[in-house]
């Protein structure tokens, strides 16, 4: 298992298993921390399953040329449980060249990057084979008769995980799918065909009664979608089924402040940090609520409280660092400052904090002087 120890992870898409697996059970033991939001210092961006949601509308693949930038490592589901050692590493197969399967099938290296990030094919540094080749012929042949590939990874997570020897998910290899006469995605049994439905949008259970689970899946769905007010109806339902759930509070919150309702945002960040304490992310949150309306006391107690609880959050240090700042206190501004570019040396936000110290000397150099 690769050592992760103060690593920060953050999803993109619901991943297929449920908050209680043990994958994050294993993430806490390794010492990685999750974050909700990708940002300059995430260090590895996981691929969920629930990403074919942002495939329509081009916002996975800004994303991963932003995690590119940042030299932020992307893997799939599948990567990840090899990372963690939960899955076996990967069988040598077969070399088939990357080029070839290009040259084959007509694909672009985007196209099989996602495809590797779905799952559906392993990953050029994994070691293409047959199979993988199998699959991109079947995909570029699904395009042909107008499926898109956010249908494709849809329809093929319906059928649940089935892992080759590879620690691959690759139905394509082994089922016939082909696309109805309405343009939607079906699978061939034999003579017959089973049929998909290529709605985008996940459905909740037909229950009347549907589980915690199932409701906060929605409710991330609809969020993704950017149906705040059925998401912000979920996470309600969530919050009510569960009252000490700190997630579906602070995913609530962030869904009502982007309605401009800042105000019911900070409660549910505050009841979030009252279920769990060392929740930094609802702290940062609150601190720029606090920011926005002008308290920077209360600001900066909410980022003291992130750092208690985080630490090397770099994000909550460069913040706090600006408001010391604002204030003339040039010597706690330097000090975090300081700090912040021993966490990101590299970025554009690391030469930001460079520019502050200087100016933070500056500042000391002339009230030394008078």
């Amino acid at each position: 298992m690769d050592n992760i120890d103060g690593k920060i992870l953050t999803f993109i898409g619901r991943p297929s298993w449920p908050r209680s697996a043990d994958v994050y059970v294993r993430l806490a033991t390794a010492g990685a921390v999750i974050r909700r939001g990708f940002t300059r210092r995430t260090d590895l961006l996981v691929v969920g399953r629930g990403a074919y949601r942002l495939l329509d509308n081009g916002r996975l693949e800004e994303k991963l040329g932003q995690a590119d930038r940042y030299g932020t490592r992307c893997l799939s589901e599948g990567g990840l449980l090899r990372l963690l050692g939960l899955s076996p590493p990967p069988a040598p197969a077969a070399a088939v060249s990357l080029d070839s399967v290009i040259v084959q099938t007509g694909l672009d290296r985007a196209t099989l990057r996602l495809l590797a990030l779905f799952d559906l094919m392993a990953s050029e540094q994994d070691g293409l084979g047959f199979r993988d080749l199998v699959t991109a012929r079947e995909v570029a042949r699904l395009f042909g008769d107008g499926i898109s590939l956010a249908e494709i990874v849809y329809g093929t997570s319906r059928l649940g995980p089935d892992l080759d020897e590879s620690g691959v998910d690759q139905p394509l290899a082994r089922f016939k799918f082909v696309a109805t006469g309405e343009g939607d995605l079906a699978l061939r049994f034999g003579g017959g065909v089973a049929e998909f439905s290529g709605q985008m949008r996940m459905a909740l259970p037909a229950s009347e009664n549907p589980s915690v689970e199932a409701l906060f899946e929605a409710a991330e769905a609809a969020e993704v979608a950017g149906d705040l007010c059925e998401a912000e109806t979920l996470y309600n339902r969530c919050v009510d089924l569960d009252k000490r759930d700190p997630t579906a509070r602070f995913n609530l919150a962030n869904v009502l402040r982007n309605q401009a309702r800042d105000v019911e945002a900070a409660q549910h960040l505050r009841l979030a940090v009252s279920i769990d304490s060392r929740f930094s992310d609802a702290w940062y949150n609150l601190a720029g609520l606090a920011e926005a309306k002008g308290d920077l006391g209360e600001a900066k107690a909410c980022l003291l409280k992130a750092l208690e609880a985080d630490p090397s959050y770099a994000d909550a240090i460069f913040n706090l660092a600006s408001l010391y700042f604002r204030d003339g206190d040039f010597e706690a501004a330097m000090r975090g400052w300081q700090r912040y570019v021993t966490l990101d040396r590299d970025s554009v936000w690391s030469r930001k904090a460079r520019e502050g110290l200087l100016l933070c000397r500056e500042h000391i150099r002339q009230s030394g002087a008078a």
